[in-house]
């Protein structure tokens, strides 16, 4: 359930703590909190109007800064933030989502206020959030606090508990709901565009040289579709397109089937063939796609070398 325990005044702002616990409890918060300190994450653009913000000590390397939120109109809250300071992203007036991977635990004053386009503020893993009452002030009025499971209450019940400046509105969104609230204004459409993978040892990879080679492996399907079309060889070049009408000739087609907060599941077909099998692609492909997992994912051609 959701919990609002609040107000508490501190410098200029007042303070709510939104908790989700088994059953709904509201009262007063009656203990100080102190002020926290903390640096401004740093803003990495990971596609075409997509941009993730790292803490100071977890930025990839390779990385090109952003210096600011100008054009960005989702932005992914990598784990490594757990504080995010004071007008820290304040006035992103082009900012529409705002999603927080990780357990963050505070959100100080005005720290996205006047990002007037602002609705939907998505906690993966934050069950418990200090957030100030002015986080998003002169936000826009129907800004939504989104939990992705399935609501232990009704959505309508929550948007009524919920009673406080922080959030006008608690939704509960999952699957394919989840990725639409996610997927506003980020163009996931590709046309012809190279990915290389390559194989270490037994394990398969993608060259994608914003991230870690950890968060490159593919797992779950995708590792032994790269077995099949490799023939034995240790890198893979494909030309792709996505989620474009009218496809050129393909020899292979990924269908998106299931969404999850960790990546996607594809069922993927073979030109010319009866049949289907499953693959699954972690987050990486934000970067790869515009910002979000695309709906159909074309491979023209493959290459194996």
């Amino acid at each position: 359930m959701l919990v609002l325990i609040g107000p508490l005044a501190l410098r200029s702002a007042d303070w709510y703590s939104v908790r989700l616990l088994a059953k709904p409890v509201v009262q007063p918060v009656t203990f100080a909190v102190a002020a926290e300190e903390g640096s401004v994450p740093v803003l990495v653009r990971t596609g075409e109007g997509v941009a993730r913000a790292f803490a100071t000590n977890a930025v990839p390397d390779g990385s090109f800064p952003l210096g600011s939120l100008v054009g960005i109109r989702r932005l992914d809250v990598d784990s490594s933030v757990r504080h995010v300071p004071e007008r820290a992203f304040e006035n992103a007036a082009d900012l529409r989502v705002v999603s927080f991977e990780g357990r963050v635990r505070r959100i100080e004053s005005r720290a996205f206020a006047g990002s007037t386009n602002l609705a939907a503020v998505v906690l993966h893993e934050a069950t418990s959030v200090l957030v100030a009452s002015n986080a998003f002030a002169e936000c826009s009025r129907s800004l939504s606090c989104v939990y992705p499971f399935a609501p232990v209450m009704t959505a309508q019940d929550g948007a009524a508990q919920s009673g406080a400046p922080v959030f006008p509105r608690v939704r509960f969104l999952t699957g394919e709901a989840l990725r639409r609230e996610l997927s506003a204004g980020v163009d996931t459409s590709t046309v012809r565009k190279e990915l290389r993978f390559y194989r270490s040892g037994k394990e398969w990879f993608a060259d994608v040289p914003q991230h870690t080679q950890a968060e490159n492996q593919m797992v779950a399907g995708a590792d032994t579709l790269l077995d099949e079309i490799s023939n034995g060889a240790a890198e893979v070049l494909v030309v792709l397109s996505s989620d474009i009408p009218n496809p050129d000739e393909w020899k292979l087609h990924l269908h998106l089937v299931k969404h999850d907060k960790f990546g996607a599941t594809y069922k993927v077909r073979t030109a010319g063939r009866g049949g289907a099998k499953q693959a699954w692609l972690c987050n990486v492909m934000h970067t790869v796609f515009g910002g979000e997992h695309p709906t159909d994912i074309y491979i023209h051609s493959i290459s194996a070398k």
